[in-house]
C-alpha cells in the first residue's frame, strides 16, 4: 500500500468546499482499479483540498498515476470540484509521514511537467 499526498485548487473567487461533501465525492467516484483503501483530506485553506489516499498498487509510480487519474476524475465529473485543477501529486514515506516530490526529492509542489499524467 501506498500514500500519495495531492493539492488541489480552485478557480479564483471559488468558495471552499464541505470537506464531507468532497470526500463522498471521492468515494463515490472511485473504482476498483484506482486501489482506493482510505481517504483523508483537509479544506482548512480557502479554496484550496489537500489529501492524502492510501492506494493500493503495484509500485509507487503507479499509485501516484492512479491519485492523478482519481482527482482528474473527481474534478472533471463533479460539480462540487468543477473547474478546480491538481496542483501537486508526491508519495509520503510511510516511516517519516513527509511528503517528497517525485524522485525522491525534498517535499514540495512539482512543476506541472512533473505530475504524473493519468
Amino acid at each position: 500500500m501506498y500514500m500519495v499526498a495531492a493539492s488541489l485548487t480552485a478557480p479564483e473567487g471559488s468558495p471552499s468546499p464541505d470537506g464531507t461533501v468532497v470526500s463522498d465525492v471521492f468515494w463515490s467516484l472511485a473504482v476498483p482499479e484506482d486501489g482506493l483503501e482510505h481517504l483523508r483530506l483537509a479544506t482548512r485553506r480557502p479554496a484550496r483540498v489537500d489529501l492524502v489516499v492510501f492506494l493500493r498498487a503495484p509500485g509507487e509510480q503507479e499509485a501516484m498515476k492512479a491519485a492523478r487519474r482519481l482527482c482528474d476524475r473527481v474534478i472533471a465529473t463533479s460539480s462540487v470540484l468543477s473547474g478546480w485543477r491538481v496542483d501537486a501529486v508526491a508519495p509520503i514515506d510511510y516511516e517519516t509521514g513527509t511528503g517528497r516530490s517525485p524522485g525522491g526529492r525534498p517535499a514540495g509542489t512539482p512543476p506541472p511537467e512533473n505530475l504524473p499524467e493519468p
